[in-house]
């Protein structure tokens, strides 16, 4: 191989006590740099694989704690108002399918609160929205909006045709969760999907 050769000559050269010429030189640093330029080349492939990898994983991560949280308020949700089950998707938002209300206690009051999670300019968000006061404080209850947002999951990249939130069809106890995620340093987009089933249909105290 030529660095295996110039490398015998240079050792050759060096126990002769003689000197390198000057093309000589020239070769050994054009070899030289297409070794260093190589080595450069492995190593910020390899950063960029790292990173690569570590964004799609933290990606992915926040993604299943949403769906997390998610599936613990369905399995926790009572029906709490007249008209509406105690899981269901909004009706008259833009695009369909983008935001789910579920009717769970999550203040730890016995009472049930509305939460709500919809698509807002790419990000999947969080709120609470609490009961409005009145007498008695019982069944059927009725509810405002959220005050604040928070958001769960961002780079969310679901278009008008790829619903965040829908019932699995012919089975209405199960809601379908599917998120198409394309965050900063993803090379692909990333889809987490999950079905969750609603096992309470029975009216909040």
């Amino acid at each position: 191989m030529p660095y295996k050769r110039l490398m015998g000559c240079c050792r050759k050269k060096l126990r002769n006590n003689r000197g390198f010429s000057l093309v000589e030189l020239i070769i050994a640093l054009a070899l030289l740099s297409l070794v260093l330029a190589a080595a450069y080349q492995f190593y910020f492939f390899s950063q960029r694989s790292w990173q690569r990898a570590e964004a799609e994983a933290g990606t992915i991560q926040e993604a299943r704690l949403a769906v997390m949280q998610l599936a613990r308020e369905i399995r926790s949700a009572r029906k709490a108002t007249a008209n509406l089950a105690a899981v269901n998707i909004a009706d008259g938002v833009t695009p369909a399918g983008s935001q789910l209300d579920i009717y769970t206690d999550v203040n730890n009051d016995g009472k049930p609160e509305r939460v709500c999670y919809r698509l807002q300019n790419g990000t999947l968000q969080r709120g609470v929205a609490l009961r409005q006061s009145r007498q008695p404080d019982a069944f059927p209850y009725t509810y405002g909006s959220p005050a604040t947002w928070q958001t769960v999951v961002a780079g969310v990249a679901n278009t008008a045709d790829q619903p965040v939130f829908s019932l699995k069809e012919n089975y209405p106890n199960v809601v379908q969760i599917n998120l198409i995620i394309n965050a900063d340093g993803l090379s692909k987009p990333v889809t987490v999907k999950s079905s969750l089933v609603i096992r309470s249909r029975s009216a909040a105290e």
